[in-house]
């Protein structure tokens, strides 16, 4: 990418070409949108330094991007989906950085969908300890732990995000559980990865996470598949995430909602490559899971998640709501066992 400050030399005479002067129109709008959208975000001032200076870090940017799915519970039955969305802001920050390239109901169905089938498959495993990588401002955790012999350990890679969340849990009823356990884990060096297992007790654990690896490269997926490996082999339990992004699905949403689109900004955001981290199908996917020694077993998102409760949302347009209820249903989550 030029910098916004390129210049060029002719004949002598300093003068910014028109392609450079583009660009530094976007990258100003981009900047200025950053800059907005950190300071919706309370509590962070660290972070709204890095957009100031246009030099945000990829964990940082996930961060922001969390507020998406917060934003799409919002519309369901979902314990807790309405409080934390509101309590952080989450419709004003993602209408600031999608602007038009959002759907509504594109998001509500979709993040309804996904979060109930891991739900879903987490009842019927019925371990009573999970560990959830990049939870974000996911209520499951506080959901969860209302059952007292449950075990959740939730993981983020930002400690200020860890802290927020932390003082929000307090301020909603109850919803601060002493078996909820904030860890500090980067999913991609491991570091933190000793403070979960000191938190886990003896027996089989369950694995999850929704919406990280189309963040990460295929090296980093397999650096953060490694660790979790490394859990399953010692405790024995099971693996599963909904995070199966491939090329083909990206066309496939596209007859809902403007996927690539979506998939540019966040990539502008993130400094990531949303597109070459996707699968280039699902035997790709398939490769590198069972080159870990996983076992797949594979469910579709409609299959497992009877009720979306969006349609009762008035708020939204009920026939776009059914449109992305039907692609999204087709979706798969993997259960994954080590043989």
């Amino acid at each position: 990418m030029r910098d916004s400050k390129s210049l060029s030399m002719s004949h002598g005479a300093l003068r910014v070409r028109h392609e450079d002067y583009t660009e530094s129109v976007r990258l100003e709008s981009l900047r200025f949108r950053q800059v907005e959208l950190a300071r919706v975000l309370r509590g962070s001032r660290a972070l709204e330094a890095c957009y100031i200076k246009h030099k945000m870090k990829t964990t940082e940017a996930i961060k922001v991007t969390n507020l998406g799915p917060c934003y799409g519970r919002s519309f369901s039955d979902i314990p807790l989906s309405k409080e934390l969305a509101e309590l952080v802001d989450a419709k004003r920050a993602v209408k600031m950085f999608l602007e038009n390239n959002i759907q509504t109901e594109f998001l509500a169905a979709m993040m309804e969908g996904r979060y109930k089938s891991i739900d879903e498959l987490i009842k019927r495993n019925n371990i009573k300890q999970i560990i959830e990588i990049a939870a974000g401002w996911a209520p499951r955790g506080m959901n969860m732990t209302v059952d007292p012999n449950i075990n959740y350990i939730e993981t983020d890679q930002d400690a200020e995000e860890i802290k927020e969340k932390i003082s929000i849990q307090k301020k909603l009823p109850r919803t601060y559980h002493p078996n909820l356990h904030s860890v500090l884990f980067n999913a991609i060096t491991g570091e933190g990865i000793r403070d979960i297992v000191e938190i886990l007790k003896p027996g089989k654990v369950c694995i999850v996470h929704e919406g990280l690896f189309r963040y990460f490269s295929h090296e980093q997926k397999s650096r953060t598949i490694g660790f979790i490996v490394d859990i399953l082999k010692k405790h024995g339990g099971v693996y599963i995430t909904p995070d199966i992004h491939t090329r083909k699905l990206t066309t496939n949403l596209n007859k809902v909602v403007s996927m690539n689109e979506m998939n540019k900004k966040h990539s502008e955001l993130t400094r990531t490559d949303i597109d070459s981290n996707e699968f280039t199908d699902i035997p790709e996917a398939e490769k590198l899971f069972e080159s870990f020694g996983f076992k797949i077993k594979k469910y579709k998102w409609g299959d497992l998640v009877k009720d979306f409760s969006c349609l009762k949302d008035i708020s939204l347009d009920k026939q776009k709501l059914i449109d992305a209820i039907e692609v999204i249903s087709q979706r798969e989550i993997w259960e994954m066992r080590l043989e």
